[in-house]
């Protein structure tokens, strides 16, 4: 069975930029997506796309941290 390309438009790249690149376990999974994309449109802007995903990535990786007491007590 083959598979179709999607076709996004730039509102569709920003939502997964802002809504689901946060949620990678790890920021250099962004780039992989990206890559993905990147394959199903030729005029995709990868460096826009990773740096809106990774500036996402981290404004909820911070947000995460923020509640995180690794505290050992004795």
């Amino acid at each position: 069975m083959t598979r179709s390309t999607p076709k996004f438009t730039g509102r569709d790249y920003e939502f997964i930029a802002d809504k689901i690149a946060p949620h990678l376990s790890w920021a250099t999974a962004i780039k992989y997506v990206a890559d993905e994309l990147k394959a199903t449109n030729r005029n995709f802007n990868y460096d826009k796309f990773v740096e809106r995903a990774e500036r996402a990535w981290e404004e909820n990786y911070n947000l995460s941290k923020e509640n995180f007491d690794d505290e050992i007590p004795y």
